[in-house]
């Protein structure tokens, strides 16, 4: 009965999902129609028929391609630096008091006000990478931190009783805790980090990218273009963040 029940939930929640998408469409079909202007906004239609075109060009795969690899890239690196960072601070009250001031600049620093100074110390193909790392090392750095400040005590007074190693306490106790922590928020942060990525191309400008293509249609006037790749980069980080969400709850598991 409970499983009818889930099931019948998420039905509906994808109904209205769908209906909503197919709501937006309409409206925005609407608006396109009363402005009849191609410059200001475009049909779907249209929109959809630069997207198709561009599928049959090679060069949109390496632009897409090198735009997402950024992203795991950046993404990589974060979490292997937040990791370790996070589980050392919870650890250590002096490192996390070291590290406190550059977790609150990286979250408080408008994102826009760090691609500029970024701008000034890098090349434009770093640009987006070193941007991207400063916004969501902190994010994943905090939650490695509640992780280790959510370790079940009980363990730990056990692990202390029987003396084991640190090496044990970090595999056995403080890793799975860490990783549970990390399950809820890999999918979001990895979204934003691809976010950020095609803001930082687009104010850095590197040669291929998501941005560097968006600044040219919008240099060019082309409303279509622009709105494609938007529809492009919704569906692209909407079908990643679908993927790990996926993953993680199927395969992110601990083994003893």
């Amino acid at each position: 009965m409970k499983g009818f029940s889930d099931n019948s939930k998420k039905y509906g929640y994808k109904k209205w999902t769908i209906g909503s998408v197919i709501g937006l469409l309409l409206l925005w079909t609407a608006i396109a129609a009363l402005y009849d202007n191609v410059l200001v906004i475009p049909s779907p239609l249209q929109v959809v028929a630069n997207i198709g075109r561009w599928l049959m060009e090679p060069k949109f795969y390496l632009i897409v391609g090198t735009s997402f690899l950024r992203a795991v890239i950046c993404f990589l690196v974060a979490l292997l630096v937040a990791v370790p960072s996070g589980i050392w601070a919870g650890l250590n009250p002096r490192v996390q008091g070291v590290l406190s001031p550059l977790v609150s600049l990286g979250k408080s620093v408008p994102t826009l006000a760090i691609i500029i100074l970024v701008l000034i110390w890098f090349s434009s193909s770093m640009t987006p990478l070193v941007v991207s790392f400063i916004v969501i090392w902190p994010l994943l750095y905090d939650n490695v931190l509640a992780g280790m400040a959510g370790t079940d005590q009980n363990l730990l007074e056990m692990a202390k009783v029987f003396k084991l190693p640190l090496s044990k306490h970090l595999r056995h106790i403080y890793l799975p805790t860490v990783a549970q922590r990390l399950k809820g928020s890999v999918a979001a942060t990895f979204s934003l980090g691809v976010k950020v990525i095609i803001a930082g191309e687009v104010l850095g400008q590197p040669r291929i990218g998501i941005g560097n293509s968006l600044q040219i249609a919008k240099v060019s006037l082309d409303a279509a273009g622009v709105m494609a790749w938007v529809m492009v980069l919704a569906l692209l980080v909407a079908g990643v963040e679908g993927l790990l969400r996926f993953w993680t709850k199927k395969n992110y598991k601990w083994q003893d």
